[in-house]
């Protein structure tokens, strides 16, 4: 309200200025509708995240678990066979077994889709190779100049490749 004075300041009378604000109003309510519905949206969402989550950490455990049972029966299988041929043959698919093991735990420890450091993956295969032959003498060296990045879906077959070269050498 604001006065409305005579000559002299006497006020005489009041006038009124209105704005209409319902549509401001609604404005501000549908937008704290919207902002509890996102925020719903979001606790939902998170909890769906984590769920797939666990059930990645279980199936990751389980494929873990599968690949070492069958190694460790292809290692026990190895030791009963009398034939050299065959407890080759028989270390050969134990390694292969092992490698995948060993390529899909480091796949499961990159976040994401992050690239596999190809030399300290090399390294590591090669260790464990050169280490499952149980033959003094054996020496490998992987070696490559700056850091080189090998994309996840390209990391399983490179490993099985290289594991294959290693085990013909």
């Amino acid at each position: 309200y604001n006065p409305i004075r005579d000559g002299s300041g006497t006020v005489i009378g009041a006038s009124q200025t209105c704005h209409d604000i319902t549509a401001r109003k609604q404005a501000e309510l549908a937008l704290k509708e919207n902002n509890r519905l996102l925020g719903y949206q979001v606790q939902e969402r998170t909890r769906e995240l984590r769920a797939e989550a666990v059930l990645l950490q279980e199936l990751h455990h389980r494929v873990k678990n599968n690949l070492n049972i069958i190694s460790s029966l292809l290692n026990m299988q190895g030791r009963l066979v009398k034939n050299e041929t065959a407890r080759e043959a028989l270390r050969e698919s134990e390694n292969r077994v092992l490698s995948m093991a060993m390529i899909h735990d480091l796949l499961h420890q990159s976040p994401g889709r992050t690239p596999v450091e190809l030399i300290a993956f090399l390294r590591k295969l090669t260790d464990h190779l050169t280490a499952s032959f149980g033959v003094a003498g054996i020496r490998q060296v992987v070696s490559g100049e700056g850091t080189a990045f090998l994309a996840l879906e390209k990391a399983i077959p490179c490993g099985l490749l290289v594991n294959e070269l290693v085990s013909n050498c």
